[in-house]
């Protein structure tokens, strides 16, 4: 799959540019299953069904932004503030990992730990 943002209506308030971004991130193999929902939708109403299936199997995270610039700033300067943020948004989607110490216990008859993880 190769869309990884899509920008959906203009949101202009007060004299500003507003879009509604939506972000698509891969998610690591094993973290999928965390992220599964089988009866997830999306915002992007032409996905396709494959988009829709790799974000219910949690291959895709979704997420979705309204963002907002000055009147009159450039084009290129807006959809490049976009990439920036979806760089930011894989990487977060990429690095951390919130299921880290996950299933982890502590046995209080031989007072140990048994750590467990998705990594």
């Amino acid at each position: 799959m190769a869309r990884r943002i899509i920008l959906l209506e203009r949101a202009d308030d007060a004299g500003q540019i507003g879009l509604h971004i939506i972000l698509w991130a891969d998610v690591p193999v094993a973290r999928q299953p965390r992220y599964a929902n089988a009866t997830a939708t999306t915002a992007v109403t032409d996905a396709t069904a494959a988009e829709l299936l790799a974000i219910q199997t949690g291959a895709i995270a979704e997420e979705s932004r309204i963002a907002h610039w000055p009147a009159g700033t450039a084009v290129a300067t807006i959809l490049a503030q976009i990439v920036t943020g979806w760089n930011a948004y894989q990487a977060r989607i990429t690095t951390i990992n919130p299921w880290s110490n996950y299933l982890s216990s502590w046995d209080s008859a031989t007072q140990t730990w048994t750590q467990k993880s998705v990594a």
